[in-house]
């Protein structure tokens, strides 16, 4: 309502505002996006939002949840995409080390190829769209190996 009228009131136990211009005002509406699994979440990203996001978890299961949100959403387009912790190195190596102690089940580790033919199904099973989290961002060469390496060997 706010981004619609030249001008919102509001009036209640604990404000009184008459007349607010919103402002900065937006050429376009905002996107919205719905990240979650539970069935609940996917029927409200396909009924209402404009893209929804599936975190980790499997091809799979990113799959089935990806169709159901499809389904759901019937004739309205939606925009689907992957979120998960990646660790990239130059090789194998060197993303093993960049991992650390962590837990390795939580995330997609490896070099550029590794890392391209773990994220593939993803774009298989639907994803439009990958959100890449970096454990350790500021490693050297990260973004660079990812918009030079990955990236190309996804399409």
């Amino acid at each position: 309502r706010y981004l619609s009228q030249s001008s919102v009131d509001v009036r209640n136990d604990f404000v009184h505002i008459d007349g607010l211009p919103p402002s900065p005002r937006t050429a376009e509406r905002p996107l919205v996006w719905v990240g979650g699994r539970g069935d609940d979440v996917l029927e409200v990203a396909a009924m209402h939002a404009d893209g929804w996001n599936g975190w980790g978890g499997t091809p799979r299961r990113f799959g089935q949840d990806a169709s159901n949100v499809v389904e759901l959403a019937e004739n309205r387009t939606i925009e689907i995409s992957w979120a998960g912790q990646v660790v990239l190195g130059r090789d194998r190596h060197d993303a093993t080390e960049r991992l650390g102690d962590r837990d390795p089940k939580g995330f997609v580790v490896g070099g550029p190829s590794e890392v391209a033919a773990a994220l593939s199904p993803f774009v298989e099973a639907g994803a439009r769209h990958l959100i890449c989290t970096f454990p350790v961002p500021a490693a050297e060469g990260t973004y660079e190996t990812l918009a030079s390496e990955v990236k190309p060997a996804l399409l």
